[in-house]
């Protein structure tokens, strides 16, 4: 199922988000265009190494990281200065409320507010189909992170059940407060001048973040080996054939 839902995601990067995103920039900012989809690009890789690579330091018992407590918490949130808020104790309590934050948690956090960039930013776009594709897209590959999400923190020994609860409450809401924040944006940018470069811009940047997460779907878990090579084929080359026959309804 992985490999359809991949297929999905990447035919609707190329076949509809990015061209919807470059056609609202128009040819004078074309370049600009291509600087977002790469930026939406290296923004996920970001994301994906960089905090598997503090998962997998926290998980070795590693000493890279100063300040890194027992379990999986995030690097340089657990390191706040204890010295500097022993008199303040609201932010006292702020540091110890983020202190134990799971460094997946983070990481998907960060990602699913990417995804709320990419949803929020098809207000802005000519096409009215192309909210729901997105919608789609995004349900099909934070479905099992959100399933994945739950197991690993229930599997923390480290971790209660309000922890468990925080958590899924942050990797909830993200999305959905960021999409709804950066539609009002285009919407003020829009009722302000007539330019679409900046709905264009996140369009672009939205795609950029979808191919990343195909490809690496495809990568990490695409079982393109000589036995399920062609099953493997079939699934992506089908899920491809759903964006591209969605970009023919009319608006």
């Amino acid at each position: 199922m992985s490999q359809f839902g991949s297929g999905i995601i990447l035919s609707a990067a190329f076949i509809i988000v990015i061209p919807e995103g470059f056609e609202q920039m128009g040819s004078d900012w074309s370049r600009l265009a291509g600087v977002a989809v790469v930026l939406g690009f290296l923004l996920m890789l970001v994301i994906d190494k960089y905090f598997s690579v503090q998962g997998d330091v926290k998980h070795n018992g590693g000493t890279d990281i100063p300040d890194m407590e027992p379990g999986l918490t995030s690097p340089g949130i657990a390191g706040i200065s204890r010295s500097s808020d022993h008199d303040i104790p609201q932010l006292r309590n702020v540091r110890s409320w983020f202190s134990d934050l799971s460094v997946t948690t983070l990481g998907l956090t960060i990602h699913a507010a990417a995804d709320g960039v990419a949803l929020g930013a098809t207000s802005g776009a000519s096409s009215t189909n192309l909210g729901m594709l997105v919608f789609l897209s995004i349900i099909i590959h934070k479905a099992p992170a959100a399933f994945s999400l739950t197991s690993i923190l229930l599997t923390n020994d480290g971790y209660t059940l309000s922890h468990v609860k925080r958590d899924i409450v942050m990797f909830s809401l993200a999305g959905p407060l960021t999409a709804i924040f950066l539609s009002m944006i285009i919407d003020l940018f829009s009722f302000t001048t007539d330019s679409t470069v900046f709905p264009g811009f996140c369009l672009a940047f939205s795609g950029g973040t979808f191919v990343y997460v195909a490809c690496h779907v495809l990568i990490a878990h695409g079982n393109f080996q000589k036995e399920g090579f062609w099953r493997s084929m079939l699934l992506v080359s089908s899920g491809t054939v759903l964006p591209w026959m969605a970009s023919f309804l009319p608006d």
